[in-house]
């Protein structure tokens, strides 16, 4: 199930910056963190898996759930401790407030011929290059997790 739902994150994603829209892969990349991050949350908790599975798809909220240890799964919890694990120490600033790279602004609308458009030149194409980057670095961790 996890794989499945990677594999059409991955789709998505890639879907997206073919068409040049960094803009819409963006809440992409978040959910592949937070599919990542549930997998690394069953490696942690103490009890049965599949009672955990059966919390997951009931939609229970990690951050009820304590780890083997009696700490609260919490995002910010999670997060800290898969960048341990993986060395992926950039996880620790995706969840901050404004931390999304690739941002609205009315400021990146262009009007062409009376009607108004996003103007994509405004994303860095090495912003463009270190979400993909980034997204392959997940898709690894994920595939190692499981």
């Amino acid at each position: 199930m996890i794989l499945y739902h990677d594999m059409k994150l991955s789709e998505g994603f890639v879907s997206l910056l073919k068409k040049n829209n960094h803009l819409s892969a963006y809440p992409i990349f978040i959910e592949h963190i937070d599919l990542c991050l549930q997998l690394y949350a069953s490696k942690l908790i103490s009890f049965d898996l599949n009672h955990f599975a059966k919390k997951m798809i009931n939609k229970y909220k990690l951050n009820y759930m304590k780890d083997k240890y009696g700490n609260s799964m919490n995002k910010k919890y999670l997060i800290n401790n898969l960048a341990e694990y993986s060395g992926l120490f950039w996880l620790k600033d995706t969840y901050k407030s404004g931390a999304n790279p690739i941002y609205f602004s009315y400021n990146n609308i262009d009007e062409i011929d009376g009607v108004k458009k996003m103007n994509s030149s405004y994303i860095p194409d090495s912003l463009k290059i270190e979400l993909s980057i980034k997204f392959n670095q997940i898709s690894n961790l994920i595939f190692q997790l499981v």
